[in-house]
Order: structure tokens, then C-alpha cells, then sequence
């Protein structure tokens, strides 16, 4: 089964090429590769055991590249294998084995045997990893999560002094473990989650007996034969000893036989000789990199000689300029052959030379565009070559290099131009000849053919917070020093993309930037090159970052009062924001975690709560609690309050004191009723029952005033039969104490009337309670009874 996530907009292809051929010494005579061979891969994934879902081959493969030498020139190749991100696992048994997700994955690999060298790249951009995890528990269940911003692996041989040399390197950038082997990898991974250069095989096994075992490789280099292979990162893991995966990050691999003399790795080019051109001859070519200089000769030779040296650029050219004029080497006209030696091997060509009055006069103008990958195939016309001519003498024969580009009209004026595009793809970059012949007069110009792209990569672009949106910096590699980096920010709205450029210094750029002006949310970066060929990053390197200002919201309520009652066993609670972290939360010093769990009420915070808690060891006095919260872009809520700690001496026993004043309720005030009363202000809230035990009995809260007051909101008490109906108010304070206090009235309507006076058709008077009220109560209740008694006697 496969499976890859083929578009992720929050990710765009990391495009990198690679570094520029290094020169290389020869002793003795040059040498170069006969053949050459390169793989590059981002990520494979393999287990004895189980199912392998969303792989089933490595992703972003070159596969196997071979470069056989044959004259007159190497058969190069340069292979691109690009994939947005994947997704993939390894799963048995009901375990979540290893788990793979990633951004940007490449393979590359070049070979250029005219430069000794053949090279192999692999890069992975957002590695995530996951080993061991039960799907039912999610991410708490992994044994081990590892994460890297990039991963990238390089093979490369050279040819050195004769003898084939290897070099390999990786880079690792933003690594980090965390998990139940987190603690475990951390002395490894501290001192490596930021290196751009990884010591060769470095790595650590864990075990864990009876279960499973670990083994983690960064920068693991092998060389077999005349075979260099470099895995950027390689994870294995055994469980159970049964089921036994393998996972590979970032693997180049690079293959050279041999340095031995290359035949054809030089070679000459030389335009016919006429009156235009014979006192500045062009002479052009390839060579090998690190070997001697390059002699140029001719035959006749001339007098005095037309013999010349030059040396061997770093991208395998040559060129130089002989007089053939009669002032300078006064060669004849006619057939003149061209030879182009560089330790012994020797390439040559044949031309005509004609001065002759009558040999037309025909120029190719300069200076040249340049060919590049966006012309490469439609060049000749846009851009335009041209030059003068001979009128009357027939068309103008143009050839770009070795590809004939048709014939142009001279016109009556005495000049020429193309006017068609050729395809020149398939010529390599470097110095291009352009020809132009009109009978035997001939003339040329260069051009020169760079079609690499440069490289650009978006390295760091953190979350942006409180901390740093005013001064925001994200940064990254580049190719072209001293070239301009040119870089986009947008929040996905057109009218907030902004365009800030910066320069390539030393392969790195960076850019600061106020991000207060951009929406809450994913920002997108890009960034990319345009080199002085006109070669563009394509497409440019992109990475998104989450913007939030707004730091979670975290409350703690009111503490109790620690005393003897509860100090082994106290408690404390408070409001937090969903979906952000734990709650971190400090008891007069000691350390608690409490989860953030859902509300109790739609639209509700949630509720974090610590229980269990033993605050023995805390000092008497003042204690205070504080609670942090952080969200995933690093903003932190917190708050705080106070309580006291008292010894048992200092336990207040005394209950607060708590009256009710209740008004007869009526048809003018039953919809919505307010007893009221008095509290001890800095207790908690009072909570009011009127009716208790009648049917439509209500409930409601009632804050308690600093002036020791409270009044209950309006409350609907409809529901209440006619008749007496007690309030009653309780509140407790910091210790636990309760108060309470009660009151009767009575109500004149009945249950659930409209409000109509006429529905009272027993009017009841309020009878206070409690007090000498309730005195007189008793008093009048027991002489009644007197009364009726005495009557009945």
C-alpha cells in the first residue's frame, strides 16, 4: 500500500543544488574518472514483521546513476527526484511500531567526470518520528518521539593525484527527543540539535530487556570497496525480539572505479580565419580540472610560432587568442589544423583561413546573451542573436556550439539575425561558440551557459509570540554569496504579503521584520535566488509559522484556609484555556501539574483541580499559589492568590454571622422577589433558599457587599403556594465555617397566578422569626391555647 501526501500548502519544495566542484591539485599527469555511479533517497522504511503502510520503495529515489566514460566526452548525468512530504509506519501486533511523517523530501545526484568528481545528496525537511505507540492513547503512549528541522547526507568522490578519494558529511539541524527514552537520548541529543556537521557514526543503543531495544546512527559513513555510502540518520527497533524495523533518513551513496588518463577530456574549438577576426583567433574548450596547463598549437606553426599555454578554469574550460595575422604568427591562408594538449592528451580540429579581398566579412555580435535554464531550450531569437555581413554573399550559416542552427538572409544592409530559437539543453554549461560562415568568411562570438539554479533554504522561521513579533527573525542557507535573497511573508491575505529582500553572506542570510501588522494564524515564508545568469529558485524554498499573541487564559479561585483539618489533604482549583498545556501550578513553593479539562458548560473555561495535597511541611503565614499555562507558540497565562496557613491554636472555629430581612411577597413583587440581609464581608458568596421544602421552592446566589450586605437578585418565586415561606441564607468562610440564618414571610398570591390582587382571597400577614419575634410568637400561640382551654371548662 501506498500512501504519500502529494500537496501540503504549509510546505513548498526545498530545491538544493549542489556546491561547486572544488579545484583539485594534480602531481604528475591529470587524471579523471572512466565511470562513475550515484543514488540519492530521502526516507526508506523496512521490518521483519507487520505491515509497512505508505512506502512501499525509498521516496525521493534517484535509484542507481551510471556514468560510463566514452570519447570524445563523459556521459554525465544529474538526476532531481523531489517529493512534498510523506506519511508512513510500521505497525503489528496492535502497536503503532514506528510512525514517520515528514515536509520536503529530495534525492540528487551529479556526475561530472570532466571535473573528477560524482556527487550524491539526500535531504528530509520536518522529520517527526514516533516508536512504540498504542493507537488507543495517542501520543502519551510513545516510548520515544524524535524531531528535526533537517536532515541531509552527502557522498562524494574525487578524483585526487590520481587516486580516487571519498568524502561524505551530514547535517542535522533542530533536533529533539522527548518521550519515555527522551531522558535517556538527552546527552546525545543536547549536544547535537543544532550541528550543521555530525561526527561520523555517531550513536547509542538503549535497551530495555524483555521488551525491546533501540539503536540511533547520526552521519553513519561506510565505504566498501570503491563505494561510499552515508545514511544522514538510521533508527532501529527491535520489540519483543519478533518484529524488527529499520528507518533511513537522508541516504547518498557514491560510487568511482578508478582516476585513470581520460581520453577526449580535452577538446578544442576554433572558427575559420578571415580579415575580421585573424589578429584576435578564438580558441575554446574543454579540460580536466587539477591537471597541467593547456598547450595550444598549430600546423603550420607559423612564424614567429602560434604555440600558446593557458590553464584549466574550475569548470573545465579554456580559452585563449592567437594573431594569425601577418603581424602576428603570419599563418597561410588555407587549411590550418588546431591541436589542444593537456598532459598528453591531445585534441585537435581543421579550419580555413581566407584574407583573400574577395572572402566576405561576416561578424556575430557581442556581447551574447547568456543561456540559462529559463532559454536553454527556445534560444537564438529571445534573446536575438545577430551580426553583420556581407551583402550579396548569400545567407549566413549559424551553429551555437555543435547544434546547427539553420541559415539567416544577409540583408541589402549588411547585417543578419537568427530569428528562430534552438534547443541547446543538451550542450553543457560552460563556454558556447557561436558561428556564423557566409561562403568562406567566418565569425564568432561566445557565449557562456549556466543553467544551475541557486540554492536557497529556509533553516529557522520560530512561532511568533508576544516576545518577538516586533523584532521577528527568520533565516537560512543560500549558494550565491553576495547575491540578494529575496523573501515573502503572508498571512493569506493578499493585502498583507510583503516582499523584503536580504544578501547571501557567507552562505547564510537572515531577515528582521515587525510581524504585529499580520493575522493571528499560519504564516508563510518563502525565499529565493536569481543568480547573474538569470537562473531563479524554482520553486523557492517555503516554511510556515504559527503566529498567536494571545497567551492562554488561567485563574486560580480562592484557596481555603490551611489548618489542622486539611493540611494533609488540601486542595486547589482554578479556570484554564482548552487545548493548550497542563496547568504548572506552585503551593507556597511545591510544585503540582493539574490537567486542563473540559467545561462544565457550553461557552464555559475549563477547570483544572489539584487535590491530595499535603501542605504539612509549609510555614504559618501567608501562602501563595500560582498557575502558568502555555500555549504551542510559547505564550504564557498565569495568575495567583493568596491564602494563610494557621497552626491549631490560630483555627478559627467562629462561624459568620448571617441575617435575613424577607418582604411579604406579593402580586407586585413575586416575579421578582429580593430578600436581603447582612454577611461577613470577605467570606464567600451567600446562597439563598426561599421556600425550602414548598413546592417551586427557588434557589439563587447573592454576593456578599464589603459594607457586610447582601441582596439577592430578582428572583421568580411564582411558583410558591399561598401561605407562610421561610428564607433562608448560608455562607462559610476561609476555615470551613458555615453561618446561617432564616426568616419567615408570606405570599398572598397563589401558586403560579398572573399577578392579579383579586386571586388573594386570604391575605396573610408577614410573621417575622427568630429573636424576640419568635418570643412573641410562643407567648400568643400559648395564651390562645390558654383560652380555649378555660372556655371548654
Amino acid at each position: 500500500m501506498m500512501h504519500t501526501s502529494a500537496m501540503r500548502s504549509r510546505f513548498g519544495r526545498v530545491v538544493c543544488a549542489m556546491a561547486a566542484a572544488a579545484a583539485l591539485v594534480a602531481a604528475g599527469g591529470a587524471s579523471a574518472a572512466t565511470s562513475a555511479q550515484g543514488r540519492g533517497y530521502g526516507l526508506n522504511l523496512s521490518a521483519s514483521l507487520g505491515n509497512v503502510v505508505g512506502l512501499s520503495a525509498p521516496l525521493g529515489d534517484t535509484g542507481n546513476n551510471q556514468a560510463p566514460q566514452a570519447p570524445p566526452a563523459p556521459q554525465d548525468f544529474s538526476t532531481y527526484a523531489p517529493l512534498l512530504s510523506a506519511t508512513a509506519g510500521v505497525t503489528a501486533l496492535g502497536l503503532n511500531v514506528l510512525s514517520v511523517n515528514t515536509g520536503d523530501i529530495y534525492g540528487r545526484t551529479i556526475s561530472a567526470l570532466s571535473k573528477n568528481k560524482v556527487d550524491s545528496e539526500a535531504q528530509v525537511v520536518g522529520l517527526d518520528v514516533s516508536v512504540l505507540g498504542l493507537p488507543l492513547l495517542g501520543n502519551r503512549a510513545n516510548l520515544l518521539s524524535l524531531k528535526a528541522d533537517a536532515v541531509t547526507a552527502e557522498a562524494r568522490f574525487t578524483c585526487v593525484s590520481g587516486t580516487a578519494q571519498p568524502s561524505g558529511k551530514a547535517s542535522i539541524t533542530g533536533l529533539s527527543s522527548s518521550g519515555t527514552l527522551g531522558l535517556l537520548l538527552n546527552p546525545l541529543i543536547s549536544g547535537l540539535g543544532s550541528l550543521l556537521n555530525v561526527a561520523p557514526n555517531t550513536g547509542l543503543n538503549v535497551q530495555i530487556p524483555l521488551v525491546a531495544s533501540l539503536t540511533l546512527l547520526l552521519n553513519e559513513q561506510s565505504i566498501s570497496g570503491n563505494k561510499l555510502t552515508v545514511n544522514g540518520l538510521r533508527l532501529g527497533v527491535s520489540v519483543l525480539g519478533a518484529i524488527n524495523s529499520d528507518l533511513t533518513v537522508a541516504h547518498a551513496e557514491a560510487t568511482m572505479p578508478n582516476c585513470q588518463a581520460a581520453p577526449g577530456s580535452v577538446s578544442i574549438a576554433v572558427p575559420n580565419i578571415n580579415t575580421s577576426n585573424q589578429t584576435a583567433v578564438p580558441i575554446t574548450g574543454s579540460c580536466t580540472v587539477g591537471g597541467g596547463t593547456v598547450t595550444v598549437s598549430s600546423n603550420p606553426s607559423g612564424n614567429p610560432s602560434s604555440t600558446t599555454s593557458t590553464s584549466c578554469g574550475g569548470a573545465g574550460t579554456y580559452s585563449a587568442n592567437i594573431n594569425a595575422s601577418p603581424s602576428g604568427s603570419n599563418l597561410p591562408d588555407g587549411s590550418i589544423s588546431f591541436f589542444a594538449n593537456q598532459d598528453g592528451v591531445v585534441a585537435s580540429t581543421a579550419v580555413t583561413k581566407n584574407t583573400a579581398v574577395s572572402t566576405p566579412n561576416v561578424t556575430v555580435n557581442t556581447p551574447l546573451p547568456v543561456i540559462n535554464a529559463a532559454n536553454a531550450s527556445n534560444y537564438g531569437n529571445t534573446p536575438l542573436i545577430s551580426g553583420t555581413c556581407t551583402a550579396g554573399a548569400g545567407d549566413v550559416s549559424v551553429n551555437i556550439g555543435s547544434v546547427p542552427a539553420g541559415a539567416a538572409a544577409c540583408s541589402s544592409g549588411g547585417t543578419w539575425q537568427l530569428g528562430v530559437d534552438v534547443n541547446v539543453s543538451g550542450l553543457p554549461d560552460g563556454f558556447v561558440v557561436i558561428t556564423a560562415t557566409q561562403g568562406a568568411g567566418s565569425g564568432s562570438g561566445t557565449a557562456t551557459k549556466d543553467t544551475v539554479a541557486p540554492s536557497v533554504v529556509i533553516t529557522s522561521a520560530p512561532p511568533i509570540i508576544p516576545a518577538n513579533a516586533a523584532s521577528y527573525v527568520f533565516s537560512g542557507s543560500c549558494s550565491d554569496s553576495g547575491t540578494a535573497v529575496n523573501t515573502t511573508v503572508s498571512d493569506g491575505n493578499p493585502a498583507h504579503t510583503v516582499s523584503v529582500a536580504a544578501t547571501c553572506i557567507s552562505n547564510q542570510w537572515s531577515v528582521t521584520r515587525n510581524m504585529t501588522a499580520f493575522n493571528d494564524g499560519n504564516i508563510t515564508f518563502t525565499a529565493s535566488q536569481t543568480d547573474a545568469a538569470g537562473n531563479t529558485t524554482t520553486p523557492p524554498a517555503s516554511r510556515v509559522a504559527l503566529k498567536d499573541l494571545t497567551p492562554p487564559i488561567v485563574t486560580v479561585a480562592q484557596p481555603a484556609q490551611i489548618n489542622e483539618n486539611n493540611q494533609g489533604n488540601f486542595s486547589v482549583t482554578g479556570a484554564c484555556t482548552i487545548g493548550d498545556s497542563s496547568v504548572s501550578i506552585t503551593i507556597g513553593g511545591m510544585a503540582q501539574t493539574g490537567v486542563c479539562e473540559g467545561p462544565k458548560a457550553l461557552g464555559d473555561p475549563g477547570v483544572w483541580t489539584v487535590t491530595g495535597i499535603n501542605a504539612r511541611g509549609l510555614p504559618a503565614g501567608p501562602v501563595q499559589v500560582t498557575a502558568t499555562q502555555s500555549d504551542a507558540a510559547g505564550n504564557v497565562g498565569n495568575a495567583q492568590a493568596t491564602t494563610t496557613k494557621v497552626s491549631a491554636a490560630e483555627v478559627d472555629t467562629t462561624p459568620p454571622i448571617v441575617t435575613v430581612t424577607a418582604p411579604l411577597i406579593g402580586a407586585d413583587n413575586e416575579g421578582s422577589y429580593q430578600p436581603s440581609g447582612t454577611c461577613e464581608a470577605g467570606s464567600s458568596n451567600v446562597t439563598v433558599i426561599i421556600g425550602a421544602g414548598l413546592p417551586g421552592a427557588a434557589s439563587t446566589t447573592a454576593i456578599c457587599n464589603s459594607n457586610s450586605t447582601w441582596t439577592a437578585p430578582p428572583t421568580n418565586v411564582r411558583g410558591l403556594p399561598q401561605g407562610p415561606v421561610i428564607v433562608t441564607a448560608t455562607q462559610s468562610d476561609s476555615s470551613g465555617n458555615v453561618g446561617a440564618g432564616q426568616a419567615q414571610t408570606s405570599k398572598t398570591t397563589q401558586a403560579g397566578g398572573n399577578g392579579d390582587p383579586g386571586e388573594n382571597l386570604y391575605p396573610m400577614l408577614p410573621v417575622p422569626v427568630g429573636g424576640a419575634w419568635a418570643g412573641l410568637l410562643l407567648l400568643a400561640t400559648g395564651l390562645g391555647f390558654l383560652r380555649r382551654r378555660q372556655r371548654r371548662n
